[in-house]
C-alpha cells in the first residue's frame, strides 16, 4: 500500500515540474518578443457624419445585344475578332454554306418570276380598263383583272421579302457603329437558331449600373451620386431607376445612374461610384487590438470596456 501511495506521490510532483516549466518557457519567449503592438481595424458600413460609401459601377453601352444564329446552318466565317470594332451594315457573320447558297438562289428565283407575274398582271389590268371604258367588257372582268394583279403585287412584295431576309440571315449586321464583346462559337460550328453567336455593343456610352445594398436604397432619395473616372474629379449625376429585382446572393439592387461626359469614359469601363454622407451613426466604429507577439489572448475594444477572447 505505502509503495503504490509512493508511486503516486512521485507521478504528481513530475507533472507540476512540467507543467512549470512549459509556463516559464511561454513567458520568457513573450517577453523576448517585444512589446504589444496595436492594430486598429474599421468595420466598413454606413457612415457617421461626413462619410460616404464608394461603390463600383460600371458603363454600359447606349445598345448592347447578344446576336443569335437566325436560322438552321453552318457558320462559315467570322469577320471581326473580339475587341474589333465595326461599321454599320458590316457582316458580322456569314453562313455561307452550300445550302443557304441554294435557297439564297432560290428566293431570288422567286422575285425574278413573280416580278415577271406582275408585270403581265399590269398589262393585263391596263388593258382591261381601257376596254372596260369603252364597254366592250363587262364590270366583273375589270374587278377580276384588279385582283390577279393585287394578288401578283402581293407575291412579288412577299419573294422580296424573303430574299432580304435570306440576305440578311446569312450575313448578319447591325445598324449602328459598335465593337465586338465576346464570341461565344467557332467557325464550322453547326448552329440552331436561337444560338448565342456574338455579345455587341455600340461605341456611344449609355446609363452607369452601380450595385448597392439593399439596406442603402432608401437612402438614396434626395440624393446625387457621384461618378469618377480613373483619378478624374468626381461628378456628380442623376438616378434613373431603380431595378425592383433584389440578387439574393449579395443582397444588393442594380441602381442606373445617367450618362456624364467625362474625357476617357467608353462603353464597359469601369467607374468609382459615391454615395452621398449619412447622419445615421450606426458606422461600426474603429477596433483597437492589442496583440502580444507569442501570448494566446487578446484584448477587443469596441468603444467600450475592453473585453477580452481567444485568439
Amino acid at each position: 500500500m505505502k509503495r503504490w501511495m509512493f508511486l503516486a506521490f512521485v507521478v504528481v510532483v513530475a507533472a507540476l515540474f512540467l507543467f512549470r516549466k512549459k509556463d516559464v518557457a511561454h513567458e520568457d519567449h513573450a517577453a523576448g518578443a517585444g512589446p504589444a503592438v496595436m492594430v486598429s481595424t474599421f468595420h466598413p458600413a454606413w457612415g457617421t457624419s461626413g462619410a460616404s460609401l464608394v461603390l463600383p459601377g460600371r458603363v454600359k453601352a447606349e445598345r448592347e445585344i447578344s446576336l443569335s444564329s437566325p436560322l438552321a446552318s453552318r457558320l462559315t466565317a467570322l469577320p471581326h475578332r473580339e475587341g474589333e470594332s465595326f461599321r454599320a451594315g458590316d457582316p458580322l457573320a456569314l453562313f455561307d454554306s452550300p445550302e443557304t447558297r441554294q435557297s439564297v438562289a432560290s428566293a431570288r428565283a422567286k422575285v425574278t418570276a413573280s416580278l415577271a407575274d406582275l408585270g403581265q398582271a399590269r398589262t393585263q389590268a391596263a388593258r382591261i380598263d381601257s376596254l372596260a371604258r369603252t364597254g366592250v367588257v363587262a364590270k366583273r372582268e375589270q374587278e377580276l383583272a384588279a385582283r390577279d394583279l393585287t394578288m401578283a403585287e402581293s407575291a412579288w412584295q412577299g419573294a422580296e421579302a424573303s430574299l432580304a431576309d435570306w440576305k440578311q440571315n446569312t450575313s448578319p449586321s447591325m445598324p449602328f457603329d459598335g465593337q465586338v464583346v465576346r464570341r461565344h462559337v467557332d467557325v464550322g460550328s453547326l448552329l440552331q437558331p436561337g444560338t448565342a453567336i456574338l455579345d455587341v455593343r455600340s461605341n456611344s456610352v449609355g446609363e452607369i449600373e452601380v450595385a448597392v445594398p439593399e439596406s442603402l436604397i432608401p437612402r438614396l432619395t434626395g440624393t446625387r451620386p457621384e461618378v469618377q473616372v480613373g483619378e478624374s474629379a468626381w461628378m456628380a449625376t442623376d438616378v434613373l431607376r431603380v431595378d425592383g429585382m433584389i440578387d439574393h446572393r449579395t443582397r444588393s439592387r442594380t441602381i442606373h445612374l445617367a450618362p456624364i461626359n467625362l474625357p476617357g469614359i467608353e462603353p464597359g469601363a469601369y467607374v468609382q461610384v459615391r454615395i452621398g454622407a449619412s447622419t445615421d451613426s450606426r458606422l461600426g466604429r474603429p477596433c483597437l487590438a492589442s496583440l502580444a507577439p507569442g501570448r494566446s489572448r487578446r484584448h477587443l475594444r469596441r468603444g467600450g470596456p475592453r473585453r477580452s477572447g481567444s485568439a
